[in-house]
């Protein structure tokens, strides 16, 4: 028998391809056409899957850290927070950093980053950044406070005491922050008034002694720029105005509801100093809030009032339970 290599026989016996053959030709025109239409299919289903893939919605957190913790080779705090981020996006999504009453910094986080982030070594805690309402206020007269003798006279009603306001916002053209009789700031004082929007820190005095306003949270998860406020101490609310004159309105005389109640109008403590720490109205941000605490303790005031709220949680899961505040 006798074996033949068919690769030898197929090579002497195979005819060259002819490329004017109309069967050639039609089929080369026949491959081209459907690596087109490979290609459009795959430009197609390409941009179904991107319009398909909705941005993740972000949510604003605290992040609480030990600062003890800080790797040296990070230059300062910011450096280390930063690098706590994705890359390349810190610096827009880091909203606050604090380090007066806690160590840590207010963040725009994405997906599961809050959980991720949890767990990264100086972490103590992650909080949601949640909103909160306005409360109301007690009365002198709740307390049974008497001008003529008690607490109310030795204490020289708050004469010297700063209290430092974290609400809506003032009006301080008010009569009730009229300072005639109230002699200079103490020197200790760290804190003053800006220049903003419809304010200007020369409407402050020695009654108003500190007018600030913080609003990125607010601005960062606003749907427009116009719907996340404007950074300015003005009131546009009322409820920072009413809390500021409730605390320590100065004495005004013949105060009343239109021709009504007319009588002399004061603060529990008309002799103490005012210090607005504005967030934002309707339902400011934690987040925002916990700046304007951060910022009061730095100037230095003597008391918080935080007039705001949401529904109990625990303590451990509160961003607003802030030790020395």
């Amino acid at each position: 028998m006798e074996v033949r290599d068919s690769r030898q026989d197929a090579s002497t016996t195979a005819k060259p391809v002819d490329i004017n053959d109309p069967y050639i030709q039609n089929l080369g025109k026949w491959a081209v056409a459907q690596h087109v239409k490979q290609a459009n299919d795959g430009i197609k289903f390409n941009k179904v899957n991107h319009a398909e893939v909705k941005p993740q919605a972000t949510n604003i957190y605290i992040v609480h850290t030990s600062h003890v913790a800080k790797p040296p080779h990070f230059a300062d705090l910011e450096q280390w927070y930063r690098s706590m981020v994705a890359p390349n996006t810190s610096s827009g999504r880091i909203l606050y950093t604090y380090d007066t009453v806690m160590h840590g910094f207010a963040v725009q986080l994405i997906g599961d980053e809050a959980q991720r982030m949890s767990s990264s070594a100086g972490v103590t805690g992650v909080y949601e950044g949640r909103v909160t309402h306005t409360h109301t206020t007690r009365s002198p007269g709740f307390l049974g406070l008497d001008p003529g003798f008690g607490a109310w006279k030795d204490a020289d009603f708050g004469d010297g005491v700063i209290i430092g306001f974290v609400d809506t916002g003032i009006w301080p053209e008010s009569s009730s922050f009229d300072d005639s009789g109230l002699g200079p700031v103490r020197p200790s004082w760290r804190g003053g008034c800006v220049n903003a929007e419809d304010f200007n820190a020369s409407l402050c005095n020695n009654k108003l002694v500190g007018a600030r306003a913080f609003n990125s949270a607010r601005q960062a998860t606003a749907s427009s720029k116009s719907s996340g406020g404007v950074a300015s101490p003005r009131d546009t609310d009322g409820h920072g105005t009413h809390v500021a004159s409730t605390a320590a309105r100065s004495e005004v005389r013949g105060a009343g509801v239109a021709m009504f109640a007319r009588g002399t109008a004061r603060g529990v403590a008309p002799k103490a100093r005012i210090a607005m720490y504005k967030v934002p109205d309707g339902s400011p941000p934690v987040a925002d809030i916990v700046a304007a605490v951060d910022a009061a303790v730095k100037d230095g005031v003597d008391i918080i009032s935080i007039s705001l709220g949401y529904d109990p949680c625990p303590f451990h899961n509160d961003a607003l339970a802030i030790d020395g505040a």
